[in-house]
C-alpha cells in the first residue's frame, strides 16, 4: 500500500477552522481505490496533531474510535458519542490493506458538535466599550431560561463562564482597562440545553 492520504469531505467545512454542526451527522471521506483495501481507521482527539508526518505513531493523542469497511465512494461514518457539546474534536482517517499495513493520517477535521435540542444562539449581539466598562446586549427570547456570558483572553476560545443572567444585557468591568478581551453569550433552556455562542465581541482596552 502506498502512503496515501485520505482527504476528508464534509459539506460546509472550512479547512483549518472549526465547523459547528448538529450532533450526530455523518463524516465523509474519499475511498481509497487500491485493490487490496480492507478498511479505514477513524481516530479522534481533543487536541490537534502538529507533527509534519502525522500517523497513529507520531500523534498518540489520537485514539481509534472505529474501523469502517471498504465501500463505495464516498465512505461514511457517524460519530456515536459520547461527546461534550461545543467542545473541539479533531478527526483523522487511515487506510488499511489486507496485509495489515496502515497509511499515514488524513488531513485533520475540526468539529464542534451542537446539541440539536438546544435553543438558537442569542441574536444581534451588540457591545459598547466605555472606559473600563463593557456593555453587552442582545435580542430577548421568551423561550430562554437564562443566558450565559463568557470572557476570554483569546479570540478563538469561548473562555471562562463570567455570569448567568435572566436579562438580555450585561455589564462587565475590566480593571485597569486591561485588554484585549473577548465576550461570547449563549442561551440555555429549562432542560439545561445550551446553544452555540454568539460572538465573540471584543473589548479593546489598553493593549
Amino acid at each position: 500500500m502506498k502512503k496515501l492520504l485520505i482527504f476528508l469531505l464534509f459539506v460546509g467545512t472550512a479547512y483549518g477552522q472549526a465547523e459547528t454542526i448538529d450532533f450526530p451527522a455523518p463524516i465523509y471521506w474519499d475511498a481509497n481505490t487500491e485493490p487490496d483495501m480492507l478498511d479505514y481507521g477513524v481516530y479522534r482527539s481533543d487536541t490537534p496533531c502538529t507533527d509534519p508526518n502525522p500517523s497513529p505513531v507520531t500523534c498518540t493523542n489520537f485514539v481509534e474510535q472505529a474501523s469502517v469497511s471498504q465501500g463505495t465512494d464516498p465512505i461514511q461514518w457517524t460519530e456515536p458519542g459520547p461527546i461534550v457539546f461545543v467542545q473541539d474534536y479533531y478527526y483523522r482517517i487511515t487506510a488499511r490493506n489486507t496485509s495489515g499495513n496502515e497509511s499515514l493520517f488524513s488531513n485533520e477535521l475540526n468539529l464542534r458538535w451542537l446539541n440539536p435540542n438546544a435553543p438558537g444562539a442569542p441574536g444581534d449581539l451588540r457591545s459598547q466599550e466605555q472606559g473600563a466598562n463593557m456593555w453587552l446586549d442582545w435580542t430577548d427570547d421568551e423561550h430562554v431560561a437564562v443566558w450565559r456570558v463568557y470572557k476570554s483572553m483569546a479570540e478563538d476560545k469561548r473562555g471562562a463562564l463570567l455570569a448567568h443572567t435572566s436579562e438580555s444585557e450585561y455589564k462587565d468591568t475590566n480593571p485597569g482597562r486591561r485588554g484585549p478581551r473577548w465576550y461570547n453569550v449563549t442561551a440555555v433552556d429549562d432542560d439545561e440545553n445550551e446553544s452555540a455562542a454568539a460572538g465573540p465581541v471584543i473589548y479593546v482596552g489598553k493593549q
